[in-house]
Order: C-alpha cells, then sequence, then structure tokens
C-alpha cells in the first residue's frame, strides 16, 4: 500500500526501513568504540504495537582504502502487533466505566460507553492518568456530570491497574524470547539493551523487562522520533550517489523463511500430472524427473530464501517446465504459511508447441527463474527465461 500510493505521487521508493533498523543505525553511527562489537537489544514498545530487534555492530575494513567502516546487521525481529500502550488506556477507561456504572444512581440507566460523548471525555481522561500513575501509586479521578448529570469520583490504584492489565503484562516479554530465539542467542549474549517508545514509561513494564533480561541495564539513549527519522534519512543517504556521507554497511535478513509453490498455469494443457508435491531446497536443486508425467513434475515447491539469508540477495532456479506457469509466494518453510504474491510466467507454451520440439534431437524447455528478495524484503522476479538444446552431428572433414 505504501509503495502504492509512492507510486501514484510519482516518487521512486529506495528501500522501505523498520522503525526499528532506523533507530538502530543512528545508534550505529553515534557509537563511541567502533572498533570492537557490540550486540544490543531494542525494545520498542508504541501505541500500538511492540517491535524488538536485535543488532550486531562491528567494524569492517575496506580493502584497497584500508578504512574501517561501520557495519550494522539485524539478527532478528519479533513483534506484537496487539500490544501497545493504548490497550493500557483501554484498560484505565473500562475501570472507570465499571466505577461509573456502579454507582446506585446508575442503577437502570445504560452503560456509560454507549455514550459517545461520555467516552469522548474518558478516552482524553485517560492518558493523562496512565501518565500520572507511571509516576505515582495513586491517582483521583474527578469527572463531573459524565453523563446525565451523574459524576463520577474515585481513586485508582496503581495496584488495581496492575492487577486489571495482567492480561498484558503477561504477553510484555514474548517478543523478546521470539527474538532471542530467531537470533540462535541467549541472554548472556546480549551486552546492551535500549528501550524506547511511550508503552516503556510504564513502571510495570520496565519492571517486567529487567526481570527477563536478568537484571540488565535499560538505556534510554535515544529519542525515538527523532532516531527513527534521522537514521532511516541516514540509509536513504548511503543507498543514493547524490549524498556523500559517511558509509555504513546494513545487513538485514528475512523476517521468516520465504518459499514458492510451482503449478501449471492452465492445468487442462497437462494431460497426465502427477499430483504428488515436491518439496525441495532451492540452494540445492535437485534435477531427479523419475516418476513424473513426461519426465517433468509440475507441481514443485521450493524453500527459496531461509532465515540466514540477507535483502538484497539473488537466487536463480532452474527446473524443466513445457507450460506456462504459476509461482505463489508464501510466508514459511512449506506452502501452509501466509500468502505473499502471485507470479504467472507465460510464453512457454508457444515454446513447447513450436515445431522445433517435435524433432527427437532437441530437449524439453529448461526454465530459468532469477528472484531477488528486495532490502525492502519484497520478493521480486526479476527474469524468466527458457530455453531448448538442439543436438546435431557434423561428419569431420
Amino acid at each position: 500500500m505504501i509503495l502504492d500510493s509512492a507510486e501514484i505521487a510519482g516518487l521512486s521508493v529506495l528501500q522501505l526501513v523498520h522503525e526499528n533498523t532506523a533507530a538502530a543505525t543512528m545508534f550505529g553511527i553515534d557509537r563511541m568504540d567502533r572498533n570492537s562489537s557490540l550486540t544490543v537489544l531494542f525494545y520498542n514498545m508504541g501505541a500500538m504495537d511492540t517491535e524488538v530487534s536485535i543488532v550486531r555492530y562491528s567494524a569492517i575494513t575496506e580493502m584497497p582504502q584500508n578504512k574501517s567502516v561501520e557495519h550494522i546487521e539485524v539478527l532478528s525481529e519479533a513483534w506484537d502487533k496487539n500490544l501497545g500502550g493504548a490497550d493500557l488506556d483501554k484498560i484505565i477507561l473500562n475501570m472507570l466505566a465499571e466505577r461509573f456504572n456502579a454507582l446506585k444512581e446508575r442503577k437502570g440507566k445504560p452503560d456509560v460507553r454507549e455514550n459517545p460523548k461520555a467516552i469522548k471525555r474518558l478516552v482524553k481522561e485517560v492518558s493523562k492518568l496512565k501518565d500520572i500513575l507511571s509516576a505515582n501509586k495513586q491517582v483521583v479521578v474527578k469527572l463531573g456530570e459524565l453523563a446525565d448529570y451523574d459524576s463520577l469520583n474515585t481513586i485508582i490504584e496503581r495496584r488495581e491497574f496492575e492487577e486489571a492489565a495482567s492480561g498484558f503484562f503477561a504477553r510484555v516479554s514474548v517478543p523478546v524470547e521470539e527474538a532471542l530465539k530467531k537470533a540462535g542467542l541467549t541472554l548472556e549474549d546480549i551486552e546492551q539493551v535500549e528501550i524506547l517508545g511511550g508503552g516503556i514509561r510504564v513502571p510495570k513494564v520496565q519492571e517486567i523487562l529487567q526481570e527477563k533480561l536478568g537484571g540488565k541495564t535499560l538505556n534510554v539513549h535515544l529519542n525515538g522520533d527523532e532516531a527513527m527519522c534521522f537514521g532511516s534519512a541516514f540509509i536513504a543517504s548511503n543507498s543514493s550517489a547524490s549524498f556523500k556521507v559517511r558509509k555504513v554497511l546494513l545487513t538485514q535478513h528475512p523476517v521468516s523463511p520465504i518459499s514458492i509453490h510451482i503449478t501449471p498455469a492452465n492445468v487442462s494443457r497437462i494431460a497426465e500430472t502427477n499430483q504428488e508435491t515436491v518439496t525441495q531446497d532451492a540452494d540445492n536443486q535437485e534435477n531427479s524427473t523419475e516418476g513424473t508425467s513426461n519426465g517433468i513434475q509440475y507441481d514443485r515447491t521450493y524453500q527459496l530464501y531461509k532465515i540466514g539469508d540477507y535483502l538484497g540477495q539473488r537466487k536463480t532456479l532452474s527446473l524443466n517446465y513445457d507450460t506456462n506457469l504459476k509461482i505463489d509466494v508464501y510466508s514459511g518453510e512449506d506452502s501452509d504459511g501466509e500468502h505473499l504474491a502471485t507470479f504467472t510466467v507465460n510464453g512457454i507454451d508457444e515454446i513447447a508447441d513450436s515445431e522445433l520440439l517435435k524433432k527427437e534431437n532437441v530437449t524439453r524447455p529448461r526454465v530459468s527463474l532469477s528472484f531477488e528478495l528486495s532490502r525492502t524484503g519484497i520478493l521480486l522476479l526479476n527474469k524468466a527465461e527458457a530455453k531448448v538444446e538442439e543436438t546435431y552431428y557434423v561428419d569431420a572433414p
């Protein structure tokens, strides 16, 4: 959607950058000791979601200049799309609504949450209350004539709020565990922790994180918004020849494996198709055609990219295929994952039906597919070509 909007606006998008990656880039630019490696965990809890990135910093010497260049490698990313500061606002809102509904003067009256005007006041109020509870153990709430001329006067204890939000707090450390697992690291491998985002101001969130991270110091060296903006601009400057800035090498890995499922675009052309799916690793292509129709396996699944691969990497896949093919792209190790995209390769039918292929000394079409995992993390099919080989003998003079 972002890329489509940019295209409509006439903008050329060099790369989409994850906000944690942008912040990590700014952190790397300001890093003092660039001669030593450093592994940092970034925990970012915003209003709507929580994102965790594990980043390794190191120095690479470029030859022949013999110049040291900062290398930033994003080892893993994990997230919870439904864990953010706004969820805590809803919890406080529901606490206030339930207390208001429980007033004796509200007996027989509708739930205050059905009153749009009252809800608007509560939404405006709860954000302030959350900030106060972050610095104090209790907060006094006074809302005059909230609904039907009824007022709410109550006190919310931080303890009560934390009990009401126990389900939320139980999920705070889950993205940390997932990020460590994806990176193949343990807590002992994390040398520094940086927290950013509005949600981390809640004391209970910091308490849970510190406990989960074995008592490591939770550093707040970055202004989240500033770091993300500056880091994005710096990455863009490094991607363009129009700007001359200090060089930084950024390596990012796929957030999940990427697989492709290849099937005929027009199944009716295949008279006899072996319905058994062959699953292969794109890095270890097998050319066996035993037990297939016409020496060709039409239904194929390949794991094209693994977690250890990197964004910007190109791969070529070659296979025997004599009809137009459809390529479905999935997130995961096989075609059971989330469907991401579909490519169709046409023109193979014309080659397969040509007079040339009726000769006995001509091979079936060999299709070559050139893929690229863009720096944005989107799989591209850059080129598709089919070739046949004709064998003939010439008498030596």
